[in-house]
C-alpha cells in the first residue's frame, strides 16, 4: 500500500538552506521517507538537498510542473 503525505511549510526566503532545514524537520517529525517527490526548481536540485537524500538514503523523484487546466 502506498501512502502520500503532503506537507506545506512557509519560508521567508526560497533558498536551498531554508528548504534543507524544512525537509530535515519533516524527517524528524514524520520519519525518513523512502522517496521525496519535488519539482525541478533550482532549490531542490541543489547539492545540499541531494546530499541530504544520499545521507538518509531517500530516492529523489522529480515531477514536472503541470498547471491545472480550466
Amino acid at each position: 500500500m502506498s501512502r502520500r503525505l503532503v506537507c506545506l511549510h512557509a519560508l521567508k526566503k526560497l533558498i536551498s538552506i531554508n528548504i534543507l532545514a524544512a525537509i530535515k524537520t519533516l524527517f524528524y517529525n514524520y520519519n525518513v521517507p523512502k522517496a521525496l517527490s519535488t519539482d525541478q526548481s533550482n532549490q531542490f536540485v541543489a547539492q545540499l538537498v541531494v546530499y541530504l537524500c544520499v545521507k538518509y538514503n531517500v530516492k529523489k523523484i522529480f515531477q514536472l510542473n503541470i498547471l491545472p487546466t480550466r
